[in-house]
């Protein structure tokens, strides 16, 4: 199996600066950052971690086996 081509410093130099870019558009119109602390997303009220699924293949319903 093929490895994963690795990012060259060109490319994330360039997702930097994106980033950097359209960090500032966001804060010149007014928006604001706001740190969330480590725990507060993607748990539920007893510590457990949430699964989110994006998307299913639909299945038909399964069929009861005769009795």
């Amino acid at each position: 199996m093929p490895r994963k081509p690795t990012a060259t410093a060109a490319s994330m130099r360039k997702t930097r600066e994106e980033l950097e870019r359209d960090m500032k558009v966001f804060l010149e119109k007014g928006e604001k950052i706001v740190k969330v602390p480590p725990g507060a997303t993607g748990q539920d009220e007893k510590n457990r971690s949430k699964h989110i699924v994006i998307s299913r293949k639909h299945q038909p319903p399964r069929k009861k086996p005769d009795q």
